[in-house]
């Protein structure tokens, strides 16, 4: 494609002429960004969910990006469409309702321990507490941990529907806003005091499987656990994470700021 010296040109160029052909090209350019999301996505999740249908739900997303985008706002296309691509596989993932009721009512009645013991404690529990408050033992608790949705956790809501995801928090919003960048200045650094505070094996595997990106099999390699403990103490993080960051009520004050700039340019991502 032409106008290498400034790559948004042809986007511009496409805004104003809609022309067929430079769409075609535009979405060959960098359509190797749904292949590498799906997958990513994909090996975070059960092995009877196919990469195929993953794939073509990332591909909705990335062809309404295409549609959406808007090079004038300082952001390159290939991280706007990993969002758009990644948001589109979430919401058909939620579609499918792939995790078991059984499993999302176990993992609701240990949020709802947690938030009650960490409003007793006035600190994280251990999972011997949380189990009890539950009225089972540690093993089943264990064991709802290991059928909890890593996926679903991160995607859904961290205090209220309309708030930011969880993984809004970890990933780079990319946004050239100066408000939205101090919202999520600030959102990083609540999430960094609260990951802080966590125990040590759930801090290392969280670091290990959102900031060194691998998957649960080779974190568990490197801490010399296996794979499910690794999905245990990772469904134990999240569920801590997810606890306080309702308690501080994230969503009605420190992103206050951050709504206020969505509201400003008319909600647009």
């Amino acid at each position: 494609m032409s106008h290498a010296s400034d790559p948004l040109e042809p986007w511009r160029l496409y805004r104003r002429t809609k022309d067929p052909a430079l769409r075609e090209q535009l979405i060959e350019a960098d359509l190797v960004v749904v292949k590498y999301v799906a997958v990513r996505i994909a090996n975070r999740l059960p092995r009877h969910l196919r990469l195929d249908d993953l794939h073509s739900a990332g591909l909705l997303g990335y062809l309404a990006a295409v549609e959406d985008f808007d090079p004038d706002r300082g952001v390159q296309f290939a991280a706007y469409a990993s969002r758009r691509v990644r948001g589109a596989i979430f919401d058909e993932l939620r579609r499918l309702d792939w995790v078991p009721r059984g499993a999302r009512e176990r993992m609701r009645d240990a949020e709802r321990a947690i938030d009650t013991l960490m409003q007793r404690l006035d600190r994280h529990p251990t999972s011997e507490e949380i189990a009890q408050e539950m009225g089972i033992s540690v093993e089943a608790y264990r064991s709802a941990l290991a059928d909890g949705v890593t996926l679903v956790s991160l995607s859904a809501a961290v205090a209220d529907a309309d708030g930011p995801t969880l993984i809004d928090t970890l990933a780079d919003a990319a946004a050239p806003d100066p408000l939205r960048v101090l919202a999520e200045t600030e959102r990083r650094d609540i999430l960094g005091r609260i990951i802080d505070g966590l125990p040590e094996r759930e801090r290392q595997v969280l670091a290990l499987y959102y900031y060194e990106e691998l998957t649960m099999r080779e974190a568990g390699e490197v801490m010399g656990i296996t794979e499910s403990r690794v999905s245990q103490i990772h469904s134990s993080a999240i569920l801590r994470v997810r606890g306080a960051l309702r308690r501080q009520r994230l969503a009605a004050s420190e992103l206050m700021i951050s709504r206020a700039a969505s509201a400003g340019d008319g909600g647009r991502r």
